[in-house]
């Protein structure tokens, strides 16, 4: 198994085009992934000592959140208007908080579901009242 360079496994988990233009410079070095993609990194980050420490963002903010990542590449791809990086990188933030969120809301749902469920069937009779929480 090849070993990996370095830089290449940011961009081989978030598939990163790294272009120069559109990347972050530090003391002459090219970051590994462009601003983007760093600032998803930057969200995710951010975003997981947010989930455990404060209370939820309510769900609508949370899908707010990732609607200015969504318009900028439309905007970007779709209609040729030039982003630039210090704007790529707070979607990309943004994004990534968004992210950790939107799986911190889908996480409670599920142990929700699975407490309705086992309630239901504690009723049934088919679990004893042990499991009713």
């Amino acid at each position: 198994m090849r070993k990996l360079k370095k830089g290449e496994f940011w961009r081989a988990l978030f598939y990163c085009h790294r272009m120069p233009e559109r990347s972050f410079f530090f003391r002459g070095h090219q970051f590994p992934l462009c601003a983007r993609c760093t600032g998803i990194v930057v969200g995710y980050a951010a975003g997981i000592p947010l989930l455990a420490l404060l209370p939820r963002i309510p769900f609508w903010i949370t899908l707010l959140m990732a609607v200015p990542m969504i318009i900028d590449g439309i905007a970007q791809n779709k209609y040729g208007k030039l982003s630039n990086n210090p704007r790529r990188f707070i979607t990309g933030v943004l994004w990534g908080v968004s992210a950790v969120e939107l799986l911190g809301w889908y996480v409670h749902f599920d142990f929700w579901a699975a407490h309705k469920f086992l309630n239901w069937l504690v009723d049934l009779g088919a679990l004893p009242e042990l499991f009713r929480k």
